[in-house]
C-alpha cells in the first residue's frame, strides 16, 4: 500500500532536476528500489505525455473536422458558379423593346455589336437608340466595328457560298484591329454573359458564328 501511495504522489507532483521528486530526496521511509520504480514510472509517464502534447500541437486546429488552416490546393480554390460566356443574336423581324427584354431574361449583360456600321432601317437598332433600351435594362454596349463583315462580303453567306464567305472572314480577323476587338470581346466574357449581336436571324448566315468559332475555340465558351 505504502509502495501504491508513493506512486500516486510521484504522478501527481513535478519531478526534481534529476527526475527524483522531493518525497524521494527527503527519505520518506520509502525503500529505495520502490523510489527508483516510481520515479521511472513517473517519468515513463511525463515523457508520453508530452509526446501526446506535442502531436496535439503541431496537427491542424479543426472544427467539426474540417481544417481551420487555409488549403492552397486545387481542390479547395471557391468553385466559380457565375454564368459567363457567349450567346449568338440577330435582330432580323424582331421590335427592340422585345428584344431587349429577351436578352435580360438570358442573363446578357454586355452587347458586343459587330456589324460594320451600326445603323439600321429597322427601328430602334441604330447605335444610339439601342444603347438607350440596353440601359434601361442594365445592359452594357460594346461596338467592336474591327470585327465587322464589308460589304463585299455579305452577299456570300445568304449563299451556296457561304463557306467562301466565313474563310475570307478569317483571314480579316487577323488584322490588327479585328486582334485588338477579339482580345476586347474575350476580356468582357470572362466575368459577363456576351451576346455577339449582327442582323441576320440565323447565325449560320452570318459572319457573326466564325467571330464566336474563334473565341470559343480559344478556350471560351458558348451558351445556349
Amino acid at each position: 500500500m505504502a509502495g501504491a501511495a508513493t506512486v500516486a504522489i510521484l504522478v501527481r507532483r513535478p519531478l526534481g532536476r534529476w527526475g527524483v521528486t522531493a518525497a524521494a530526496r527527503r527519505g520518506d521511509g520509502h525503500r529505495p528500489s520502490l523510489a527508483k520504480q516510481a520515479v521511472t514510472q513517473a517519468n515513463l509517464i511525463m515523457s508520453s505525455a508530452r509526446m501526446t502534447l506535442s502531436l496535439v500541437l503541431t496537427q491542424p486546429s479543426r472544427v467539426g473536422g474540417m481544417p481551420l488552416v487555409n488549403d492552397r490546393s486545387e481542390s479547395a480554390q471557391p468553385a466559380d458558379h457565375g454564368r459567363h460566356g457567349f450567346v449568338s443574336v440577330g435582330y432580323e423581324g424582331r421590335e427592340v423593346g422585345e428584344f431587349v427584354r429577351d436578352l435580360a431574361a438570358r442573363g446578357v449583360t454586355v452587347l458586343a455589336d459587330v456589324r460594320l456600321n451600326a445603323v439600321s432601317r429597322r427601328r430602334g437598332f441604330s447605335k444610339s437608340a439601342l444603347k438607350t433600351a440596353l440601359d434601361a435594362k442594365g445592359i452594357s454596349y460594346l461596338h467592336l466595328r474591327g470585327l465587322g463583315n464589308p460589304r463585299e462580303n455579305r452577299s456570300v453567306f445568304s449563299g451556296a457560298q457561304v463557306q467562301e464567305g466565313r474563310d475570307a472572314f478569317r483571314v480579316l480577323l487577323t488584322s490588327d484591329n479585328a486582334r485588338r476587338d477579339l482580345a476586347t470581346l474575350r476580356t468582357a466574357a470572362v466575368e459577363n454573359v456576351v451576346a455577339v449581336f449582327c442582323f441576320e436571324r440565323d447565325e449560320q448566315r452570318c459572319h457573326r458564328k466564325v467571330i464566336i468559332d474563334e473565341v470559343v475555340g480559344g478556350g471560351y465558351r458558348a451558351l445556349g
